[in-house]
């Protein structure tokens, strides 16, 4: 961010002084002093505009990036809480009931015997599920509610099953969308350096002030552009997270208590996290729409520096 700045300042630093430096020799007319007077003020302005929207930009790609992060922090502790729920135990963080191993399927055997359930486990028999596997020092607070959870019976017919399967699949299409966003992101800066703040009307004349009737402003409008469908986009992916219910899942979890204290710790981290997300994401997508109306408000109020000049 500050490398841009620098740069943008040195730049417009030196377009400011080649445009309002004439050599000092040479007498000047009242009009054309006044009229350089009026250059050096607005590129002054021009210049202090471009650095703002620099450092906002900045900023809006500094809180996206975040964003992202911390939703690939959440999803590796998710993979984490879930881990557990199929194959043999790994580590520390370990669920109240999880199915059977794959030797004791429920659709293949309907009885339990001593090779169906991993260490620190013990096999148990359900009516509802089959056989499945529950820790034996770690009780389900609220065991149905875990139960489902853990899709003990391989069907997934139950909403808290639906619901956790539906997270899953949404986090692999979040990335796609929030590395479009900060992409354009990265376009806005560029377009904010490379192009210059004034209209062109069909190619003929540089400022708007000797145009004739047809105005455009294809500089103001293209980044105008760019932001507004960055915003879109950061919106989407904000609403492809929290749609699916995540919140009030990690919630109904911290609830149901399904999991050891190491578990339950890893889930206070991770619903932290997904909170850091929400809160980098609607900053970085509220950012943008604000350079959204900034442009627009610049394509308004060169319309109308060109009509008064015109009058």
């Amino acid at each position: 961010c500050c490398c841009c700045c620098c740069c943008c300042c040195c730049c417009c630093c030196n377009h400011c002084r080649h445009r309002s430096s004439l050599p000092s020799q040479l007498p000047l007319p009242g009009n054309l002093a006044v009229g350089m007077g009026v250059s050096s003020t607005r590129c002054s302005a021009r210049f202090l505009t471009k650095v703002m929207r620099i450092c906002i930009t900045c900023l809006v790609i500094g809180t996206a990036v975040a964003a992202f992060l911390f939703a690939y922090w959440f999803e590796q502790k998710l993979n984490q809480l879930v881990r557990n729920y199929s194959g043999e135990a790994q580590g520390s963080v370990l669920p109240c009931v999880r199915e059977t191993l794959e030797v004791c399927g429920n659709a293949i055997v309907d009885r339990c015997s001593d090779n169906c359930c991993p260490d620190r486990y013990f096999c148990s028999r359900s009516p509802v599920v089959g056989v499945y596997c529950q820790h034996s020092a770690v009780s389900c607070v609220k065991f149905n509610w875990c139960r489902d959870f853990a899709d003990v019976a391989h069907t997934c017919l139950t909403p808290v099953c639906q619901g956790k399967k539906a997270i899953l699949n949404v986090m692999s299409m979040f990335y796609v969308v929030s590395a479009i966003g900060i992409c354009l992101d990265v376009i806005e800066i560029i377009l904010i350096i490379v192009m210059r703040d004034s209209f062109t009307c069909n190619g003929d004349c540089p400022t708007a002030l000797n145009c004739g009737s047809d105005i455009e402003c294809r500089p103001v409008t293209c980044k105008a552009c760019v932001t507004f469908t960055s915003s879109l986009v950061k919106w989407l992916a904000f609403g492809l997270v929290s749609a699916v219910g995540t919140g009030s899942l990690l919630e109904d979890l911290s609830w149901a208590q399904c999991f050891d204290a190491d578990g339950a710790k890893l889930l206070a981290e991770a619903t932290s996290t997904y909170n850091s997300y929400l809160g980098f994401q609607v900053t970085s997508a509220l950012l943008s729409f604000v350079l959204t109306s900034w442009g627009a408000f610049a394509f308004f109020l060169h319309v109308k520096e060109a009509e008064w000049a015109r009058l």
